[in-house]
């Protein structure tokens, strides 16, 4: 059975007590933002229930764990904003606590300032994964003088929404604002332009949870690892001066894998 999970402790304390209360559980496989949240992890320890974490970012010792490469991922979209010409760069986060929504906003920040940009070039937003901050985390961002050139946005969603943003201050994509997310979702292909993103093995990652849950897998040694896909959402800094190209660009997404 699949089960929703809530942005806040206590109500995913209530779930998992009225699952345990109708419902036999041999094991289970937690996701962000619950794979940290303390006193899920002891109840089930108490019910004497295995299960798996999905990117963990805190008491990793505690159980077995399955993650992909965030910070990689992260990293990647900053130096291919970074190399499109991008100087102004915004952020906008996941919940609070969330492990992924953190190593993304670490290793994104920490490539741009490996690259050489200045830490206060940087504008932070927060959000909680849904269009809906997207959207006004973007028309927040997009407010500040001098205005951002790039925004990142720790997921798809979120980045779906900041083209919305843009699209209601009549700033163009990608000419005049590059945007990027994370997790190459289906919406990434559904709105215009298509949004330039990091790729998780999904399938791969989930199949190896339920490997180790069932007892047949080996906890992987390292991350899974990610890749960059590039499409029309990101394109050169308006800031630099463009030799003139053909307008047309290609419509196939280009694919890099991301060294970690």
């Amino acid at each position: 059975m699949v089960e929703e999970i809530a942005l806040d402790r206590e109500t995913d304390v209530a779930m998992l007590d009225a699952m345990l209360r109708t419902t036999r559980l041999d094991g289970v496989i937690l996701s962000p933002p619950v794979t940290d949240h303390e006193p899920v992890l002891e109840k089930l320890k108490a019910q004497r229930i295995p299960f798996i974490r999905i990117a963990p970012l805190t008491n990793k010792h505690r159980s077995p764990q399955i993650s992909a490469d965030d910070s990689a991922g992260a990293r990647a979209i900053a130096r291919h904003l970074w190399g499109l010409g991008h100087r102004r760069i915004g952020f906008i986060a996941g919940p609070v606590g969330h492990s992924a929504s953190h190593l993304r906003q670490q290793g994104f920040i920490d490539e741009l300032m490996a690259c050489g940009l200045d830490r206060k070039a940087v504008s932070l937003a927060e959000g909680d994964f849904s269009f809906a901050s997207g959207m006004a985390a973007g028309i927040l961002l997009l407010g500040k003088k001098p205005r951002v050139t790039a925004i990142f946005a720790a997921n798809d969603d979120m980045a779906a929404g900041v083209i919305a943003a843009a699209a209601r201050l009549g700033v163009r994509v990608p000419e005049d604002l590059s945007v990027a997310g994370f997790d190459d979702s289906p919406v990434a292909t559904l709105v215009w332009p298509p949004i330039t993103t990091v790729r998780q093995p999904i399938v791969e990652m989930a199949a190896a949870a339920a490997e180790l849950l069932i007892g047949e897998g080996t906890a992987p040694a390292k991350p899974f690892g990610v890749e960059l896909i590039e499409r029309r959402s990101t394109g050169v800094s308006p800031e630099i001066v463009r030799e003139p190209r053909d307008s047309a660009r290609p419509a196939r997404a280009r694919k890099k894998a991301v060294q970690p």
